[in-house]
């Protein structure tokens, strides 16, 4: 951790002062155990705990949340209440793994007068020059190959096979590989003392001991539990025997490099922070300590050496001046459909931005970890595609890619700093890959570009997500989406790519451009493949022109396990996932011969309220119709629900009906008729609104119409923040993405195509 004494300057004088005591001393180290009796490692077929389950599931997502993995080296002992024996630590105490005493070797030490092989840790020779390239690796197969009775665990075939991380032929060939990415170290998995990750490391280390690749751990335990500094402490010192002082053990500027993945903890992020500085001063040596990120954590005391961010269900993500990332895809073995689909091109892109970036650590999501599908390592789906992409992105300084903007923003916990990953020194869980919804995605590939004969892609620039911060959960919001192919067909793809979990389908569906609904749902399906919840707009509702809302419903059915309101399914309802309660009604429109107007009194506005008020987390409601505009839209749905909304404290409210983009501020109350500077309870100038501070409204009917212009003199444009209209550019097609912890809702608005445009804000 940052303290007075871990100054370069003091760390070369502790390292010079620690060589001198080891050369009066005449010390020799030994060299730990080889590979042969190192991995003594486990040879039965374990089933691995959930790494990253997802939000819905209790458990956390191994890419963008906070949530910590489950340690795949644990067998599923056939009976759900029985803790299976950790097979790292079943040994009975005079193990094979015991790194060897240097006091006790038979060996002649060598004269330390006459070597050239500095035996300081803190050595030149181990330092890790910065910016660096690292990939986070999982050492802990043949035991994960096999997970909840599925074998293998994985959606894909690794060209090594079902290999065993601790042979040496496979350490062999994955440094080949990595090599040829251009790949300066590995972030290796490690579950603890004696555990199988930690004797595959050991094995994997010394296969590797002349070779120039660097090491360093992944402390998981830290996401499962709250070690106490002492454990901590126990664990530097383990390691320092076992590892630190290897001259293939990473170190920046003398100083042992140990990533970490922190979550929360029962005690809170400041808890973690301050746990491992006291740790480290107790250790008595520098350390240096990467926390994964959390929200707020640029302000956090005190502040360790470096920042990451763990997240391969998002392509990219950035916290400048410390880390950036990219991901080759995410698909749990559990799961139908990926959360991210593989897509090279993408891959490429976003490693274009991982190489702008002005950053530390340069990280790959991840080399192999297979149970998520998230691995760049040769397969035969893809043979050496991601690792040709690595090697050309990082050795490229020809064309170099724009660079991307810092974020501003204090990174949600699955983007937030300390969500690092998994368990400490307890028995860990089940599989380590994320358990996926209960309503598996299908299994349709995605089509990034659809691009028919009749219907062209617009000539317009498709216009890349900027850098976000990533979220427990990520979902998008979109209004009036037609079935063209170079409009929504555009738009819908770019959001799954972007990480869309789901999208909210904001009313007006079809504008019968595919008829008759089963055929427009099957189009949405084709170009976005993951949850659809829709709802009704006045185009379907009771004497709209194209289609009939519950036709939709039964196409496009409800993939949340919802809680149905007045009308149900389609017409107002909620669902709960991770940190956010997403509620969708009918406001003003009429579903089966029902008008719902949200009166006073009325069974849909108790509804609302019970709703509201029941919520776990962050309150997100969506409608189709509108009422604060700048547009050509009136208030339809009535200021008596809006200020119930502003009233009940929700959160976010999102809109279609308009055709085009607005986000008002902060308000805590409105009036249609005129402006009230009052009403504004934080003005989001800083791109930042406090929660509570009142509810924000975005109009996001921008999906597939052409934009219709807004009127800037409108006795309501006081209370708008932001805007994209048809004056601005009427061919531009866009869409929101939400991105959530439960600490923030980080909003972004872009056009996907036409006019680059993107309004991005955070409540917190």
């Amino acid at each position: 951790m940052k303290r007075l004494l871990t100054t370069p300057a003091l760390r070369l004088i502790m390292a010079s002062s620690a060589l001198m005591l080891l050369l009066s001393a005449c010390r020799i180290d030994v060299a730990p155990p080889l590979a042969e009796d190192a991995a003594a490692a486990d040879t039965t077929a374990e089933a691995p705990t959930d790494a990253n389950a997802t939000s819905q599931q209790d458990a956390a997502d191994p890419g963008t949340t906070d949530e910590t993995p489950a340690d795949p080296g644990t067998t599923d002992a056939g009976t759900a209440d029985e803790t299976p024996a950790d097979p790292g630590t079943t040994d009975t105490g005079t193990t094979d793994e015991t790194p060897t005493d240097a006091g006790t070797t038979d060996e002649t030490p060598a004269d330390p007068g006459t070597t050239d092989t500095p035996l300081s840790p803190a050595s030149a020779s181990t330092d890790l020059l910065l910016p660096a390239h690292a990939a986070f690796l999982y050492p802990w197969f043949p035991n994960a190959w096999s997970q909840r009775g599925i074998d293998p665990a994985t959606h894909f075939t690794p060209e090594l096979g079902s290999y065993d991380s601790s042979a040496s032929q496979t350490t062999a060939q994955q440094l080949a590989w990595a090599h040829d990415a251009g790949i300066d170290a590995f972030i290796s998995s490690w579950w603890g003392q004696g555990h199988h990750t930690d004797r595959a490391l050991d094995a994997k280390m010394t296969a590797a001991a002349d070779d120039t690749m660097k090491w360093a751990v992944y402390h998981e335990q830290e996401g499962q539990r709250d070690p106490t500094v002492s454990e901590l402490v126990a664990d530097l010192r383990y390691l320092e025997d076992r590892y630190f002082d290897r001259p293939n053990y990473a170190h920046v500027d003398g100083a042992p490099v140990v990533f970490v993945y922190n979550a929360e903890g029962n005690s809170g992020h400041q808890d973690v922070l301050d746990r491992w500085a006291e740790a480290e001063a107790r250790f008595g040596k520098p350390v240096y300590v990467n926390l994964k990120v959390y929200s707020g954590f640029r302000d956090a005391t005190p502040q360790p050496d470096s920042w990451h961010q763990y997240g391969p269900a998002s392509r990219f993500g950035v916290h400048e001046p410390y880390a950036a990332y990219a991901s080759p895809g995410f698909h749990h073995f559990a799961s139908s459909g990926a959360r991210l689909q593989r897509d090279p091109q993408a891959f490429a892109d976003a490693m274009r931005k991982v190489e702008a970036a002005d950053v530390d650590w340069k990280l790959i999501q991840t080399w192999n970890e297979w149970g998520e599908g998230t691995s760049v390592e040769p397969a035969s789906e893809w043979d050496s595609t991601y690792v040709d992409i690595l090697r050309d992105s990082i050795a490229d300084t020809t064309t170099p890619a724009p660079t991307p903007p810092s974020d501003p923003w204090p990174t949600p916990p699955s983007d937030p700093i300390p969500t690092p990953t998994d368990d400490p020194t307890p028995t860990p869980t089940d599989d380590p890959t994320p358990t996926e919804p209960s309503d598996p995605v299908p299994s349709e590939p995605f089509n990034p570009l659809p691009a028919e004969p009749s219907d062209p892609v617009p000539s317009e620039p498709f216009n890349p997500l900027p850098s976000l911060p990533s979220g427990d959960v990520t979902f998008g919001l979109a209004g009036d989406i037609g079935g063209k192919n170079d409009r929504a067909g555009v738009v819908l793809p770019a959001a799954q790519a972007d990480g869309a979990e789901w999208m909210t389908a904001l009313g007006d569906m079809s504008y019968s451009e595919i008829t008759p609904e089963s055929a427009w749902c099957d189009w949405v399906r084709s170009k976005f493949s993951n949850p659809m919840q829709i709802v009704a707009g006045n185009h379907e509702a009771d004497g709209g022109p194209d289609g009939d809302i519950l036709k939709f419903a039964n196409c496009m059915p409800d993939r949340k396990n919802s809680t149905m309101g007045p009308g149900g399914y389609a017409v107002n309802y909620y669902f709960d996932d991770g940190p956010v309660r997403t509620i969708l009604i009918s406001a003003d429109l009429s579903v089966g011969g029902t008008s719902y107007k949200f009166g006073s009194g009325s069974a849909e506005r108790q509804w609302l309220v019970d709703a509201i008020r029941s919520a776990p987390g962050w309150v997100v409601v969506g409608m189709h119709k509108v009422c604060l505009t700048m547009g050509n839209k009136s208030c339809e749905i009535g200021d008596g629900l809006v200020d119930l909304l502003h009233a009940e404290g929700v959160d976010l409210v999102a809109h279609g009906h308009d055709h085009d983009y607005q986000r008002t501020h902060a308000l805590s109350c409105s009036d249609p008729e005129s402006f009230r500077s009052d009403c504004i309870g934080d003005d989001g100038a800083d791109g930042r609104y406090l929660r509570d501070a009142g509810t924000v409204h975005v109009i996001v009917g921008t999906v597939g119409r052409s934009l219709t212009t807004c009127n800037h003199d409108d006795r309501e444009a006081g209370y708008f923040a932001a805007h994209f209209c048809g004056e601005e550019g009427g061919s531009a097609k866009g869409y929101v993405l939400v991105r959530a912890t439960g600490d923030q809702l980080a909003v972004t608005y872009r056009n996907v195509i036409g006019p680059s445009f993107t309004d991005r804000f955070v409540i917190e």
